[in-house]
Parts: structure tokens; sequence; C-alpha cells
């Protein structure tokens, strides 16, 4: 699952948004800057988590507000472009505020909900 992936994700039992990351294995896969699509997807992106997720990944510190113009710092799409696009969440799980986890296996997280018959 790609960073970028779990900025958009939320609880389908209680729709809270945002879970909590809890990676086990993490892994970078290359592949070819693209800054139009960064700049296409930073209106959709939750900055504050964004932020959040740069701290917590240790991608170091981003701007309190987003960048809007391609002609901006280009080491921040850069940034981004490595943190969305590169980082892959291949084992962990996502937790939801009241509780309900929902693993992540071979870079796949599974968000359906069992639900136990009591009959």
């Amino acid at each position: 699952m790609r960073l970028l992936t779990y900025n958009f994700l939320q609880c389908p039992k209680t729709k809270t948004f945002p879970l909590i990351l809890e990676p086990t294995q993490v892994e970078t896969i290359e592949t070819e800057y693209n800054k139009e699509f960064i700049l296409r997807m930073i209106p959709r992106l939750d900055w504050n988590l964004v932020r959040q997720v740069s701290r917590q990944f240790a991608f170091g510190e981003l701007p309190q507000v987003a960048p809007k113009e391609s002609t901006e710092d280009e080491e921040t799409f850069r940034l981004l472009h490595k943190m969305l696009l590169e980082t892959h969440i291949k084992e962990g799980v996502l937790k939801s505020q009241d509780g309900t986890i929902y693993p992540i296996k071979d870079g796949i997280p599974n968000m359906l909900i069992t639900q136990v018959n009591d009959e």
C-alpha cells in the first residue's frame, strides 16, 4: 500500500478518518518522478496528515501550507513524490479510533468488517 493510498482510507465501520498507521515492514520502490501528478494530487490530500506521516517516516518537516504552484520549492515536490508514491507499506496494521484493527498483508489493507453472528 502506498502512503498516497493511506491518505484516503477511512474506517468502513465508523467512517472516521484518519486511521492510525502502524507499519512493520516498509519498502521503497522507485518510480519515475512526476511533478505534475503530485501537483494535481495535493488538493485532494489531507495536508495535516501528510505532514504527520512525513515526520513519522522521518522524511522531514514539510511546509505548514501545501504548495500550490509548480514554481514552488522543487525539493518539496521530490520529497512528496518519494513519500507518497515510492514508499510502500508491505506489512502492518491500520487502527480506527474505536480500536478496530485492519491488517496490511503483502501491501494490501484488508478493510472488510467481519461480523460474528451470535445465533
